[in-house]
């Protein structure tokens, strides 16, 4: 089940493309896996968890709209997982979102996925550059 990124986790930032200032927003979307064991007559029952993150790109053009061709996923760290007493299913939406990470772990995490994709995300505005016209990328 994917969680939206609160107003503390994203990060923006700004780049140059060919004259104009684009937006790039990365907001973590975090997938938590839950499976239920110990649920025989001599064991306890327990609530095994992982959560997967990834960070989402998304560009924004002058006119407000996403950049299709600079929007996408990357990767956010490695997934982590536990063990909690318990049922799964007795887990709020508040306890989910916590497996991931507290919000200034989350926030470092997404800041560092940043950094790690200015490069990337450079490559491919000098790409865009290169096919000549700056309406040439799909929206």
């Amino acid at each position: 089940m994917p969680v939206v990124a609160n107003a503390q986790v994203a990060h923006q930032v700004s780049v140059v493309h060919q004259g104009h200032a684009v937006a790039i927003s990365y907001e973590p979307k975090i997938e938590t896996k839950l499976r239920q064991i110990g649920l025989g007559p001599r064991s306890s029952p327990a609530c095994m968890w992982s959560s997967r993150i990834s960070v989402q790109r998304t560009a924004m053009g002058l006119d407000g709209r996403p950049i299709a061709a600079l929007s996408r996923a990357i990767p956010g760290g490695k997934a982590r997982s536990g063990q909690r007493a318990g049922h799964c299913n007795n887990l709020s939406e508040r306890e989910r979102a916590r497996l991931a990470g507290t919000t200034e772990a989350l926030r470092a995490r997404v800041i560092a996925a940043a950094e790690r994709d200015d490069h990337g995300l450079r490559t491919e505005l000098a790409s865009l550059e290169a096919l000549g016209t700056r309406d040439s990328h799909a929206r």
